[in-house]
């Protein structure tokens, strides 16, 4: 299988982009805290949103509810862990919800649930019984560069060894630089090679030191989605801008992966 182009998320990979369903399904699953997790929970959400859809969004970190905190997602929140195990019937509650209610869904997970919730999925048949109900699980995962590469590729291979085909989309956060080592990008270490036929798409979240330093702290403390800062008195023209231009460079990606047909994700 040809490598996914983790630059451009082209369709090199020989994937037909997946026209997106009330059906759909996207958890966030990733070991290594800090590492902007919630962000592309997030992402996934305004990217749903922009195309017309109306995602239901659920937060079940545990530690901080950050996708609850935005208006415009309109998120449940959900404790999933009782005493540090995770509490079954609280989590079966929201499998019975996404069975029998419309989405598209965007679950964001926390990583100190990680193990517990990928665990209860595989052993007791959760992607099976979606699967008989029509339903598409999609797993989304960070890497991160620097200090915290390794953790997030462990976090990576935890999940894509037990992931089924075409099931997982990579975000590469570049915010202390590249995903490498000794010269090898992502797509060519083992834990990838080994692993190429669980990914369906890759996403590179822009370099952008301002954006990152300025407009992305001031929007996470004042909980507003790229398009609201855009209409925000609290960015200038040049904040506003840079904004727009984040927003398209990783809504260009993701267009790649997905074609979302409003009568479709309005059903």
């Amino acid at each position: 299988m040809p490598k996914t182009e983790l630059n451009s998320n082209s369709n090199s990979n020989g994937h037909v982009k997946l026209n997106t369903s009330v059906h759909d399904i996207h958890m966030t699953l990733q070991g290594k805290g800090g590492v902007g997790k919630s962000f592309v929970a997030s992402l996934m959400a305004q990217y749903l949103i922009h195309k017309g859809a109306k995602p239901r969004c659920f937060d079940t970190d545990p530690v901080n509810h950050t996708l609850a905190g935005f208006k415009a997602f309109d998120a449940t929140a959900i404790q999933f862990l009782k005493d540090n195990a995770l509490d079954p019937v609280k989590f079966e509650e929201l499998v019975v919800l996404l069975l029998e209610e419309d989405g598209p869904f965007v679950v964001d997970n926390g990583a100190s649930s990680f193990i517990a919730v990928w665990d209860y999925i595989v052993r007791n048949g959760i992607r099976d019984v979606l699967k008989e109900h029509g339903r598409r699980l999609f797993l989304h995962t960070v890497l991160q560069g620097g200090e915290a590469q390794q953790e997030c590729l462990n976090g990576f291979k935890q999940v894509a060894e037990l992931a089924e085909p075409d099931s997982l989309i990579v975000w590469e956060n570049r915010i202390l630089g590249p995903v490498e080592y000794q010269g090898k990008t992502f797509q060519d270490m083992k834990v990838y090679q080994n692993n190429a036929s669980k990914v369906l798409g890759a996403i590179q979240l822009p370099e952008n030191e301002l954006f990152i330093g300025n407009d992305l702290k001031k929007l996470t403390t004042e909980k507003l989605t790229l398009e609201e800062g855009q209409t925000s008195s609290l960015f200038n023209v040049i904040s506003k801008k840079r904004l727009q231009l984040y927003q398209r460079g990783v809504f260009h990606q993701m267009d790649s992966v997905w074609e979302v047909i409003p009568e479709a994700v309005n059903a």
